[in-house]
């Protein structure tokens, strides 16, 4: 839990203090599930802080990337994949943005003298951040699937992921709730809103879930395995389309931010 205050406290210097109340929030947050026994995954205990650095302005992250020599870590460069252990076959999706995100960081950072080059690279970081937001939850939501099932067929004591009410309680209402707020947080950047709209379905899935599940646990359970089955296309195929499509979106964005950048500079 330390750990994860630290974090916020991290965040706020780096970020500055676009929200003054970010850090008590997340603090309360992280204090309340810790009294109630939850345990938040990793990558959900991670994402408000994301959809934080997400609402970096340009000016800010001008600044930041002057600030930072190629020889240097910068901000992509200490992150790691959230919802695996680094290096293995589960953390690929994550890998990829993060590697996508670093080399673009260093290029940035190599050719801070040229503003126009720092301005256009603004929009892929923003979205990028919110693309690991997206591959967070979907990488939680099918890791959560696979564990529901091996516990619903194998039983709790040869998987040792705990019961099923353990996983409504740690993992599917907090991924549900999570991905609400992502749309619905009016402080949100655009990114990370349009990827709450994307996420829709799963945040309708894990709640109506839970609602079964306060009745009857087996009910709830079965019902989020078989929407998971039958809109899998949704959650394997569309949604990381979806991230090439926003990812695209940025790079065109990008050279806009580029030309407004010359038009300052000439003028």
């Amino acid at each position: 839990m330390m750990r994860y205050i630290d974090e916020c406290e991290r965040q706020q210097r780096v970020y500055g203090g676009s929200n003054d109340n970010l850090e008590d929030k997340m603090e309360s947050e992280t204090r309340a599930n810790a009294g109630t026994g939850g345990s938040i995954p990793r990558g959900l205990a991670a994402i408000p802080l994301l959809s934080a650095a997400a609402t970096e302005g340009l000016e800010r992250y001008k600044y930041r990337i002057a600030r930072v020599s190629v020889g240097n870590q910068a901000w992509w460069g200490k992150q790691e994949p959230l919802c695996a252990e680094p290096g293995t076959p589960l953390a690929l999706p994550e890998h990829i943005v993060l590697e996508v995100a670093r080399k673009i960081e260093e290029w940035a950072c190599a050719l801070n003298g040229n503003k126009n080059f720092v301005a256009s690279s603004y929009p892929a970081h923003n979205v990028l951040i919110a693309i690991w937001v997206m591959c967070i939850c979907l990488c939680t939501f099918v890791g959560s699937v696979v564990i529901l099932g091996k516990t619903i067929i194998l039983g709790k004591k040869r998987v040792g992921f705990g019961s099923i009410e353990d996983q409504f309680r740690e993992t599917i209402v907090p991924l549900g709730a999570t991905a609400s707020t992502l749309m619905k947080n009016s402080n949100n950047a655009l990114s990370i809103r349009i990827v709450g709209l994307i996420l829709t379905p799963l945040t309708w899935t894990c709640q109506t879930s839970k609602n079964l599940a306060d009745n009857t646990i087996i009910i709830g359970a079965s019902f989020y395995l078989w929407i998971a089955t039958m809109t899998w296309i949704y959650w394997l195929s569309f949604i990381p389309w979806s991230a090439v499509g926003l990812f695209w979106a940025s790079v065109c964005m990008g050279g806009c931010y580029g030309l407004i950048e010359f038009a300052e500079i000439e003028n």
